[in-house]
């Protein structure tokens, strides 16, 4: 937060937003989902991917984003 120079309360919804796609039951035959499941990667989609489901219902929905001017 420091360094992008928002504030929590203006992350959150995106970051709930991420975590409800990575939850979703077909994210998994995504190509970005794929292409980061590789070992080069260090298979960081399946890491994400299990812990947004061990996590996404511990968050409240998100809410609808509003692009602000």
């Amino acid at each position: 937060m420091f360094y992008s120079g928002f504030t929590e309360e203006q992350l959150v919804p995106g970051h709930q937003l991420l975590v409800e796609k990575l939850a979703e039951s077909g994210f998994s035959r995504q190509y970005v989902c794929k292409k980061y499941a590789n070992k080069k990667f260090l298979k960081a989609s399946v890491f994400a991917i299990e812990w947004a489901k061990q996590h996404v219902n511990d968050l409240e929905p998100a809410e609808t984003m509003m692009i602000v001017d």
